[in-house]
């Protein structure tokens, strides 16, 4: 009985033991490369004349790349876990 249970626990830890490192790392390295993306990006998009980013501002276009950068660090991570095959 205590196989049994063994065999089908040892797998599943390990698998989530190791979803776990690589979730955080992963989450580690694409936090910071987006923070300095957003970084070079914010820093040019507010050296814009003043009048074309009133337009820019009122269009949403920095919302639009909160909306971008986000869903990157979401892909990477759905890539992340389908390697690992916790996703189909």
């Amino acid at each position: 009985m205590w196989a049994f249970l063994l065999s089908a626990v040892v797998p599943l830890l390990y698998k989530a033991l190791a979803a776990l490192g690589i979730g955080v790392v992963t989450f580690t390295a694409l936090t910071a490369i987006t923070d300095q993306l957003t970084a070079v990006i914010q820093s040019n998009f507010y050296a814009l004349p003043s009048d074309i980013l009133a337009i820019l501002t009122l269009g949403g276009v920095a919302q639009s790349l909160t909306i971008i950068t986000t869903a990157f660090i979401t892909r990477v991570s759905m890539q992340s876990l389908k390697k690992l095959d916790f996703i189909k």
